[in-house]
């Protein structure tokens, strides 16, 4: 991460996890949730620590450059300008917006 908390997406890695897989991220881990690689879309479960994605305290002021990325209480966003976003996040993700297809898998193979 960049001293401006930009992130260049060629850093990162983007992966298919098949049905049925359970895969552990370490809290210090950039991370996103599961995406929409297919038609009728997609299910996760995610386990996250007590008041994660809760509403940010009422009368929060950002102290910090990096409280500016908080979406909710441990949610820090980092925005791609192909996000859809609404424009209250500062686009923090530079470089190529990462898609991912299903490859061909099938689960009786």
């Amino acid at each position: 991460m960049d001293e401006d908390f930009s992130y260049d997406t060629a850093m990162t890695e983007a992966f298919y996890i098949p049905a049925g897989l359970a895969v552990e991220f370490y809290a210090t881990t950039l991370h996103y949730c599961a995406c929409h690689v297919q038609e009728g879309g997609y299910c996760h479960a995610t386990f996250l620590p007590r008041g994660t994605n809760c509403p940010l305290d009422e009368g929060f002021t950002p102290s910090r450059e990096e409280d500016f990325l908080l979406a909710a209480k441990n949610k820090w966003m980092l925005v791609h300008e192909d996000g859809g976003f609404d424009g209250n996040l500062p686009v923090k993700l530079k470089g190529e917006n990462l898609r991912i297809e299903r490859p061909d898998w099938r689960a009786d193979r």
